[in-house]
C-alpha cells in the first residue's frame, strides 16, 4: 500500500494526540482503581472517591475512543459500528459513577449492559483494524485483545470468585493493562507508510 493511499492525519494530529493522552491517563486511573481495591485502600462501591475516579477514567475512555476514530486505522462501517457500541458501553459506564456520587450503586444494573457492548465493540474494531492492514507492529493487534479479555480472562473470574471477592480485581486490571497498551497505540499511530511518533 502506498503512503498516497493511506487517510491523512497531519491535520488532526495535534487533537488526535491531546486525546489519546487523556484516554491514557484515564487507563492508568483505572488501574489505580484496580489497585487500590486488592490493596484494600478503595472500595467498589457507591462512595465519593471510587465514583469520581471512575468519572474521570470514563472521560478518559471516551477521549481514547475519540482519538481511534480518528486514526485512521481502519474504514468502513465494521468499524464505525464498533466505535458506536464501545462508546455506548464506555458512556453508560460514566453515567454509573455519575449517578454512584449522587449516593446510588447503579453498577448492579448498568454493568451488565455496559460491559458487552463495550467488548463486542472493541472486537469488531479490533477484526477491522486486522483486516484492513494500515496499523503495522504488534499495536494492531491491541484493539481485538481489548475486546476479547472481558470474555476470556474476567468472565471466568468473576463465576469463579464472584462478584464480591476483592481478587477479582486482578483480572480486571490486566484488561486495563491492555487497555493500556491500546491508548500508546492510538497516540502513536502507527500507519502503514507514517513514521510513528517515539513514546
Amino acid at each position: 500500500m502506498a503512503a498516497a493511499d493511506l487517510p491523512s492525519i497531519a491535520t488532526d494530529m495535534p487533537t488526535r494526540r491531546i486525546a489519546a493522552g487523556v484516554g491514557i491517563a484515564g487507563v492508568s486511573i483505572s488501574i489505580v482503581q484496580s489497585l487500590g481495591i486488592v490493596s484494600g485502600f478503595l472500595t467498589d462501591s457507591a462512595n465519593v472517591r471510587w465514583n469520581t475516579l471512575g468519572v474521570l477514567a470514563n472521560l478518559g475512555g471516551l477521549a481514547l475512543l475519540f482519538a481511534f476514530a480518528r486514526s485512521g486505522a481502519a474504514p468502513g462501517w465494521p468499524f464505525r459500528v464498533g466505535l458506536a457500541l464501545s462508546f455506548t458501553g464506555i458512556a453508560l459506564f460514566a453515567l454509573s459513577d455519575i449517578v454512584g456520587l449522587l449516593g446510588t450503586d447503579a453498577a448492579a444494573q448498568i454493568h451488565p449492559i455496559s460491559d458487552p457492548l463495550n467488548a463486542v465493540g472493541m472486537i469488531m474494531t479490533g477484526i477491522a483494524v486486522l483486516r484492513a492492514h494500515r496499523w503495522t507492529s504488534p499495536a494492531r493487534y491491541t484493539p481485538l485483545v481489548c475486546g476479547l479479555m472481558p470474555f476470556v480472562v474476567v468472565a471466568p473470574a468473576l463465576i469463579t470468585l464472584g462478584g464480591e471477592d476483592r481478587s477479582l480485581h486482578w483480572f480486571i486490571g490486566s484488561v486495563q493493562i491492555a487497555y493500556l497498551a491500546f491508548a500508546l497505540a492510538v497516540w502513536r499511530n502507527p500507519l502503514r507508510g507514517n513514521r510513528p511518533a517515539a513514546v
